[in-house]
């Protein structure tokens, strides 16, 4: 057991309280993800139906493995850009992008392994995985930042990923694109516009 002196309960507590307050100011003043992945996600499923339509299926993955890398490099930079802010804050970003990063990683990888097997994973059941893996990171920030509103997220998200078990393959990638837009982009908007 570590005999280090980790500060008094008081202490404990006023750190775990400031990193709470940090992770919710910090989601409030972070529009930007919302807006990023709000707005990607429908972008590359237009492109998707688009070159589904030209008959150009090869094509498909490459438009969301661009689109997941565009936002990823986009978030980045500007969590570099903002990587001198109060330690708090910093430490809760820091935390939020590891987690959200993780995720993505994890969404990356189920594609590469649905595009690689034999078998592949029907486009429902990657939505769904999808879904579950975004409903977690909301329920866990929900958590950071005592956001009750980040918790009925994840509990849609949870739903959306339950029901694209049992929707064809167009239905449950609509689902998935409606809950980004209702969950992601009118949010990130919202905070913008609070912002300006």
């Amino acid at each position: 057991m570590d005999d280090k002196n980790h500060g008094s309960p008081q202490e404990q507590l006023e750190l775990i309280t400031s990193l709470v307050q940090g992770s919710r100011a910090s989601l409030q003043d972070n529009y930007l993800p919302f807006i990023v992945w709000g707005s990607i996600v429908p972008i590359c499923y237009a492109l998707t139906l688009w070159f589904a339509m030209l008959e150009k299926f090869s094509a498909i993955p490459f438009i969301w493995l661009v689109g997941c890398c565009l936002g990823a490099v986009l978030l980045f930079l500007y969590y570099w850009k903002k990587r001198d802010e109060e330690k708090a804050t910093y430490i809760s970003s820091r935390i939020m992008t590891v987690l959200w990063g993780s995720l993505m990683v994890g969404c990356l990888g189920l594609w590469g392994l649905s595009y690689v097997a034999a078998d592949g994973l029907s486009l429902s059941n990657g939505m769904s995985l999808v879904a579950v893996m975004i409903a977690v990171g909301y329920f866990v920030t929900s958590v950071l930042t005592r956001y009750r509103l980040l918790a009925v997220g994840g509990g849609l998200w949870m739903l959306g990923g339950f029901a694209c078990l049992f929707l064809s393959d167009n239905a449950a990638a609509a689902l998935v694109v409606g809950l980004t837009v209702a969950l992601e982009l009118i949010p990130g908007i919202f905070l913008f516009r609070r912002q300006v």
